[in-house]
């Protein structure tokens, strides 16, 4: 198991860690737990490089919009339904901001948000590789939550539907395996490849 402290210090640029740094206190001051989760902590994981940082908070993302520029951010979107924000921070760092959810589809790629814990939110997520989460709170900064076992996964180098219902509820997600196979070279496993080509 990799130690996320030392990833945290030494895989992500300095300008990465700044917008981390900056993120982190704007939730603090907040009073909201942060996480580092999705794509950023399966590139840390992997060893890919890590091209954006996805934070997910347990509290309104939108509430942290004013501290985030007045800390120096750049908003370039905002989606109200699901309380999250966009920024790019000085380096060019690509940031997201949301709130933590679950979701259900009453209907394809129509999701209804319901507000709910890190866990929670880390299941309702595409692939098993991409419901991770790195702990940025005090007490816990480094702790890995991994309620799929996604960790497994990476290291057997396979793409897994976080959902058996994944691409029936979201169909961008088959296009969202594509890419991601072709930048990893992973694999779906035979489960997800199955419900992919139904």
């Amino acid at each position: 198991m990799p130690d996320y402290n030392y990833l945290l210090e030494n895989r992500l640029s300095a300008a990465q860690q700044n917008a981390l740094r900056l993120v982190r206190d704007a939730a603090r001051n907040a009073g909201m737990p942060l996480f580092l989760a999705g794509g950023a902590v399966r590139d840390l994981t992997s060893g890919f490089p890590v091209r954006d940082l996805d934070f997910s908070v347990q509290g309104n993302a939108l509430k942290l919009k004013k501290s985030l520029e007045k800390a120096g951010a750049t908003l370039w979107g905002e989606h109200e339904p699901s309380r999250t924000l966009f920024f790019w921070f000085p380096g060019s760092v690509r940031v997201e901001v949301s709130s933590c959810r679950r979701e259900e589809y009453p209907r394809p790629g129509k999701p209804v948000y319901h507000w709910a814990p890190i866990l929670e939110d880390l299941r309702r997520r595409d692939f098993t590789a991409n419901a991770m989460a790195i702990s940025l709170n005090e007490g816990s900064w480094g702790l890995l939550l991994d309620p799929l076992n996604g960790f497994a996964d990476i290291e057997l180098r396979h793409l897994r539907l976080a959902s058996n219902y994944g691409f029936l509820e979201d169909p961008s997600r088959m296009i969202r395996a594509i890419r991601l196979s072709i930048r990893t070279g992973w694999e779906m496993d035979p489960r997800t490849k199955q419900r992919y080509e139904n």
